[in-house]
């Protein structure tokens, strides 16, 4: 509901509530998974992909997905090891 009434704004924040959720509530053998992460630095690049969304053809959402897998990706915990940042290239 929120996602509706900000017009999408909400969205990277939403995302975050539930990649989180997701993760703390996750567990392999007696290891459990710890996720810090937070919708404010992907608040900026969803607002670009939202405004460039129609111009580019769709395709910008690609980008937005990439960057926030690795942002996610980034910020999850197992067993007091944290995920390696991807990079590309």
């Amino acid at each position: 509901l929120k996602t509706i009434l900000t017009l999408g704004l909400y969205s990277p924040f939403f995302t975050n509530h539930v990649m989180a959720y997701l993760t703390r509530t996750s567990r392999w053998g007696d290891h459990s998974f710890e996720y810090d992460g937070d919708g404010r630095p992907l608040f900026l690049p969803h607002l670009v992909m939202m405004l460039l969304f129609l111009p580019t053809l769709f395709l910008i959402s690609y980008w937005y997905s990439a960057k926030a897998q690795r942002y996610m990706i980034g910020h999850t915990r197992f067993a007091d090891c944290w995920a390696r940042r991807l990079s590309m290239g």
